[in-house]
């Protein structure tokens, strides 16, 4: 009995040695695992994303306040600027620092003053989000009234009054047409251009347009530290604006000046080339429009006005006429490259051709008779060259 009473208890102690054991081993791998799991997480945000990390917290601590660069400016053959810049005030609001049923208030209060819709101002809070330490531009070009009244109305939390470059061109809607105008860069620029700030400004039109590339510069930043709560602390230092290249038109002010003065804002196009080089000298549209209006808000009225009967948008000088006779030389260039006319061709002309129904006439009324180049030129013939135009095919032409 005592034999097998041994037996029995030493099985039971080796039964509850294996248990323990197997317990052991199981809260070991579950230490490893949960241990391995940390590690892992550790080295993923240390060594795999430790930059972007790293970027954040430095976002965190240090406030960019963009600095707006001088765009270069566009001159005329001589050197007289055509479009410059010049010192202004413009309206940053920092979203964190007011909660957003006080930016409700605000956006009303601002609405008034500036005279822009509320949902406007709310739009673009929204765009970057409240909690954001990013300034947002919500007005350029405030006028000294503005200033007064946001200045006698009592400080407001988050915003801050900031001077900036901006667009100018002296000869108020002088060349209009040929230069363009500036505006905000819009949600597909952005895209595009992941480099842009918030309120980067951009060609919209024209000479500002085509050549923004050389023409914007690139912003700067000022490097603010803020605290937790998003408080100035200390400025920590500032990365200067780089200013855009100028631009220099072969357009000639004087004779900008002279053909604008001949139309007279009526509808029409003047356009003065120099024969020798082909150099456009002066090329002016009516009716014209300001540019200046583009440098700061824009109306609802001013606007309209743009979009009317009009159509002071509308560049004459280069759309909305056809080419006239001064197609002819290109038609006769097809015809004779195609190889189906020679210069020394002829064709018979008459008073009018009739063309998917409808009747072109000939200037005078009545035909030329058998005529070449040379006539069908100096005559300036529909017919001749209306001819020649469907025997080569529009495809040779273009």
């Amino acid at each position: 009995m005592a034999s097998g009473l041994s037996f029995a208890s030493t099985s039971w102690v080796n039964q509850t040695r294996s248990r323990r054991s197997q317990r052991s081993i199981v809260l070991l791998l579950l230490a490893a695992s949960l241990f391995s799991v940390c590690l892992f997480r550790l080295a993923q945000l240390q060594i795999v994303q430790g930059k972007h990390n790293r970027q954040l917290a430095e976002q965190n601590r240090i406030r960019p306040l963009p600095v707006v660069a001088d765009r270069g400016n566009i001159l005329d053959r001589t050197g007289k600027p055509l479009a410059a810049n010049e010192l202004s005030r413009a309206i940053y609001l920092y979203p964190r620092e007011q909660t957003p049923q006080q930016w409700q208030q605000t956006a009303d209060r601002l609405s008034q003053v500036l005279e822009i819709p509320k949902d406007e101002i709310l739009k673009k809070l929204e765009k970057v989000g409240y909690r954001s330490a990013v300034p947002v531009r919500i007005y350029r070009k405030l006028t000294p009234p503005q200033f007064v009244a946001l200045e006698e109305g009592g400080r407001i939390p988050g915003l801050e009054i900031q001077p900036e470059s901006n667009r100018h061109y002296p000869n108020g809607n002088l060349a209009s047409h040929v230069l363009g105008y500036i505006g905000e860069a819009t949600a597909d620029d952005l895209r595009a251009n992941p480099e842009f700030p918030m309120g980067m400004l951009v060609g919209q039109m024209g000479i500002e347009r085509i050549a923004d590339a050389t023409l914007r510069g690139t912003w700067g930043n000022r490097l603010i530290e803020v605290d937790s709560l998003g408080k100035e602390l200390r400025m920590l230092g500032k990365q200067q604006p780089i200013a855009g290249s100028p631009l220099q038109l072969t357009l000639d002010l004087k004779l900008q000046q002279a053909a604008e003065k001949k139309l007279n804002n009526r509808r029409g196009a003047v356009v003065v080339l120099d024969v020798k080089t082909g150099a456009v000298l002066a090329l002016a549209s009516g009716p014209t429009f300001d540019p200046n209006l583009f440098t700061r808000k824009i109306s609802k009225k001013e606007w309209d006005t743009l979009q009317g009967q009009d159509q002071p948008f509308l560049n004459r000088a280069l759309q909305g006429y056809p080419p006239g006779s001064t197609f002819k030389i290109v038609t006769a260039a097809a015809g004779m490259q195609s190889g189906k006319f020679s210069p020394s061709s002829t064709l018979p002309t008459y008073g009018s051709i009739n063309i998917g129904g409808i009747s072109f006439y000939e200037h005078g009324g009545g035909g030329h008779g058998v005529i070449g180049f040379r006539d069908a030129f100096a005559v300036s013939s529909n017919t001749f060259f209306y001819q020649m135009g469907i025997a080569v095919g529009p495809e040779t032409i273009s």
